[in-house]
């Protein structure tokens, strides 16, 4: 199984719904991180204008990748997770 299998295959709970894949899951702490590290040297340290910031920057693009992930994850076939 190749790593763009593992990260872009939506899984299969025990109820056979499908859930996200580990690259729509990974997304949020990566592009919310990203943001806030920007902001934060964008604001020089004002904590509320970082958050505002933060919020507003990550929001277009997480919406953005989420869908980008959703047109690749289309092509690949499920997962189902191991019991347990």
């Amino acid at each position: 199984m190749s790593w763009l299998h593992a990260a872009f295959a939506p899984r299969r709970d025990h109820k056979g719904m499908s859930t996200p894949s580990y690259a729509a899951r990974w997304w949020l702490p990566v592009c919310t991180g990203l943001c806030a590290v920007w902001s934060w040297q964008a604001t020089d340290g004002f904590w509320v204008m970082a958050a505002a910031l933060t919020v507003m920057l990550a929001t277009p693009l997480l919406t953005v990748g989420w869908y980008l992930i959703g047109l690749v994850s289309a092509r690949v076939p499920a997962l189902h997770h191991p019991a347990g």
